[in-house]
Order: structure tokens, then sequence, then C-alpha cells
């Protein structure tokens, strides 16, 4: 910390202890009780303040030197005062941007610094920003899941969380579709929305985290379906999927907050049939160390998982109707459809919701309305529906009980 200036009133004191000294200073110091030393340099700010016998100085200037002419009997005939600003010694301002190279000083006869240059170096980075920069980077990482621990569950019921035509990365203005949308409005959305499903879901042994397809918007980056429709995209396919892997991520990590085992399936779509392959191999390396999560990398169009006395089945929609999805069923999974009493049947595509009841094999099937706004493409054509995610929870020997639904605006 830098002393502060000397006050007038102990540069007066020197000044007249010199005056009455004769001028010595050794017996000026002894006679105040300061080292001579000391007494030199209140001395020295005497005479720059103008204490000494010479012209007032004005305020915020000192004397930096004083010249004199004669006559040939000695008398003085003109007399010259210099007085510059007095440099204000408070602390120095790095400029943003530069480092200290150097310092340089001039100093006086006594060692004290009259001025002071500071030699500044600009487009260099601080190692100390650096590694604040570095920090922040890292505040939000995490490294690949490590097992948690198990909460208290129910064994009798299973928790379904459909993620149905999530659309990642599509893009709509508002003045055009209704609403404005993007990657970074979708991902706040469904965080928000994802966080009150689980939350309102009973603590079942058993969760199921079903991709239903269309999770990413373009498959790839010329922003085109398997058909050929331009699609309004926002952001690279790169991008995309990054935040999609993420959102996965928050998704599966409340799923093991609330529930004993998570199970995680994502069916192809139209939209991402090889880009949601990135997502299933990403999730299964990240909680390759969490015995408590099983991700189901099967590429089949469809799904089917038994729980007890229910069965469960899914499929996006593209390529099968929702009608014809009761036989396949009890084709592809002969034995547990004759040892189940209750089957269920999701699908998704169409972005709205519907419900078939086929009493003669005791299915119920339903189509989910999708969480994601219309584009340009679906406004233009005039297609209406709500906007909602859910879970569904099944009881083991008694089916459907309860359902958790929350509607986006």
């Amino acid at each position: 910390m830098a002393a502060p200036p000397l006050s007038d009133e102990l540069a007066w004191e020197a000044a007249e202890a010199f005056r009455q000294a004769g001028n010595v200073a050794t017996v000026a110091a002894d006679a105040i009780g300061i080292s001579r030393g000391a007494f030199q340099n209140r001395l020295a700010v005497a005479a720059r303040r103008g204490m000494l016998g010479t012209d007032p100085v004005m305020p915020g200037f000192v004397i930096t030197s004083v010249s004199t002419t004669h006559d040939d009997a000695g008398d003085i005939i003109r007399k010259h005062v210099r007085q510059t600003p007095e440099i204000e010694h408070g602390p120095f301002n790095l400029p943003e941007g530069h480092l200290i190279k150097g310092v340089s000083a001039l100093l006086d006869a006594s060692g004290n610094v009259q001025q002071q240059w500071v030699k500044t170096r600009e487009g260099e980075l601080d190692p100390l920003w650096i590694a604040e920069k570095i920090k922040e980077a890292f505040a939000d990482w995490t490294p690949a899941a490590l097992p948690t621990l198990e909460p208290a569950t129910n064994d009798d019921i299973l928790t379904l969380i459909p993620l149905a035509d999530m659309h990642l990365g599509l893009y709509a203005w508002g003045p055009e579709s209704g609403k404005n949308w993007d990657l970074k409005t979708a991902c706040r959305k469904y965080r928000e929305t994802i966080k009150q499903v689980v939350e309102c879901s009973p603590p079942s042994a058993t969760a199921i985290v079903l991709g239903g397809g269309d999770y990413l918007h373009a498959n790839t980056n010329d922003l085109r379906t398997r058909t050929g429709n331009v699609l309004d995209g926002d952001g690279r396919t790169d991008k995309v999927i990054d935040e999609a892997v993420k959102l996965a991520v928050f998704t599966v990590d409340l799923a093991l907050q609330k529930h004993g085992e998570v199970r995680v399936r994502f069916l192809k779509g139209n939209h991402d049939e090889y880009a949601s392959i990135a997502i299933v191999f990403a999730l299964a390396a990240w909680y390759r160390n969490e015995p408590r999560v099983i991700v189901d990398k099967d590429p089949s169009l469809y799904w089917w998982f038994r729980f007890k006395n229910t069965l469960l089945g899914a499929t996006h929609g593209h390529n099968t109707k929702i009608t014809e999805m009761p036989l396949i069923m009890a084709n592809r999974t002969p034995k547990d459809w004759g040892e189940t009493k209750h089957r269920y049947i999701h699908t998704f595509h169409v972005h709205h919701k519907t419900q078939h009841i086929f009493e003669s094999g005791g299915v119920i099937a339903e189509s989910h309305q999708s969480p994601v706004p219309q584009d340009a493409y679906h406004s233009g054509r005039g297609y209406i529906s709500g906007r909602s995610m859910q879970s569904i929870t099944y009881h083991a020997d008694r089916g459907e009980i309860v359902r958790n639904k929350v509607a986006l605006d």
C-alpha cells in the first residue's frame, strides 16, 4: 500500500527546524527527534511546496527547480521558480487485456521516486484469466455417471415416460406459425416439463424412458425428411445432437432419483432414422458405470416389454398404422401375449391423441400428443393439436392405474 502524502504541518515543522538550526540538517533532525534521512525527505517536500522562502506554490503544484541570476555585486536580479503538477500517488489500474511487462522509476538524490513508468503489453492472455475461463468451462461438467443410491420404490408398479415427437432442432417464427421456437427454447421448456412429469409420478421400482421417434427434427444438415420435405431447422446436426444427449441424460438422472431401475429405449422416426442412433450409443456410454440404468440398443422399429400381467408395445408410426399394431404384437410376442391380461400399444408420429380399444384382443392402442409447436409446414396446412407430456403408471396385475399429464402453453 502506498504511503500517505506528508502533511503540511510536518513539512512546516521541518522547514522551521532547518532555519533555526542555521540550515544544518543534522541539528534540525535532532531537534525534532527524527533521523537525518527522514528529515531530508520532509525538507525536500517542504522545498517543493515553497516553504523554504520561495514564492507561494499554486494549488495542486510543487516546485521542481529554482534558478537565480545575479549582478556583479552578487545581488539577485532575477529568480525563476519552476512549478509542475503534483503527482498523485494512488493505485495503478492495469488496462483490460494488458500484462505488466516492467516498471521504470526516476529517483532523486535521496532515493525517492520522482516519476514512475509502468510498461504494459497488450494481446497476451493473463494466466489467471485463462485459469478462470477453464474453471467456468468445467463448472457444469460431470464425468460418466457413477452408481447412485436406490430410492425406496414400489415393486408392483411401472412408470412409462414417453418422449413423443420432441423434434429438437425445429425452428418456428411466431408471425408465420403462431409461436417462436428454437433449440434453446425447446431445451428449456422440455426440462421444465419433464421435471414436473417425473415429480408427479409415483416411485415405481422400474421406469421406462421411451423415445417415440422424431426426437430430433432433422437427420442430417441438409434438413430434409426421407420423402424430401424441406425442414425449418435451428442449429447444425452436431449441435442439436449434443443438446439432445444432454436432455436425455437430464431425464434419466431425474428418473433415477425417483425409481429403482431406469430402462431407456429410443425408437427411430422418419425425421431421425440415423441421428437417433447417436443418442442411444451416447447414453450407453454415459451410464456404463450405473447398474440401475439399462440402455436398450435394439435397432428394431418396434418395442415390447412385459411387466408381469401387463404387456407394452410401441412403434413410431410412420411405417405401421396404429390399427395394425395389435396383430403385430400378438405375432411378435406370442408367449407374452398369451400369458398377460392387460395389453397397451403406444404410437406417435401424428402429433395428436387418438385411442383405439380392440376389445376382442384386449388391447388399448393410442397415439400421443407432441410437446413441440407447429412449424410453418404444419401451420400452413391447418393442423390443430394440443401440446403435452405425460407419464403413465401400470400395475403388475391391474394394468394402467395413474396418468400424469402436463400441458405446454
